[in-house]
């Protein structure tokens, strides 16, 4: 990836160099159909620590879904009792070529996150269907508060994750 602002990403130069006015008007604004403000906090986040590398985006999205993908792995290996040779297909689906626009352009964390967000629930839910855990419990609550901060494409995983989650049994 190249450490070169591209299309949407120029729309965090301003807020990286404090130019930016209004900044929670700035956080709520859409860009097209999505109003992202826990994605651009992120991307904001990490142009802060890395002293403006655009490229801490990509890295962030890289890594974040090589993390997920592991957890994937471990997860159906807990839940089948073993490992096998089909836990593959979680990074093959998740990080390959056919990802590379996505993964090398920082504006694209605004996806990952929610599609990362989703999994989280997902995942807790295939380990501990019954969220008999207070660890569970939050880390369910938590990704369904957060994902409609990462606009249409978060916000489209609550209502049926939303639906699972009530009506387990207590």
């Amino acid at each position: 990836g190249r450490n070169i602002p591209l299309a949407e990403d120029w729309q965090l130069i301003a807020p990286f160099t404090g130019h930016q006015p209004d900044f929670l008007g700035w956080l709520w604004s859409q860009n097209n159909e999505h109003r992202v403000p826990l994605p651009r906090l992120i991307m904001l986040a990490l142009l802060w620590l890395s002293n403006g590398d655009f490229r801490s985006g990509m890295l962030f999205d890289i890594l974040s879904l090589a993390l997920l993908s592991a957890a994937m792995m471990h997860t159906a290996r807990t839940v089948r009792g073993h490992s096998s040779i089909s836990d593959a297909f979680f990074p093959l689906a998740l990080l390959h070529v056919g990802h590379w626009e996505n993964l090398f352009w920082t504006w694209q964390l605004s996806f990952v996150v929610s599609i990362e967000l989703a999994a989280i629930v997902m995942l807790v839910f295939v380990r501990r269907p019954a969220l008999d855990t207070a660890a569970s419990f939050w880390t369910v609550f938590a990704a369904l508060l957060l994902l409609p901060l990462c606009g249409a494409t978060g916000l489209i995983f609550v209502p049926a994750s939303t639906i699972a989650f009530s009506t387990i049994p207590r």
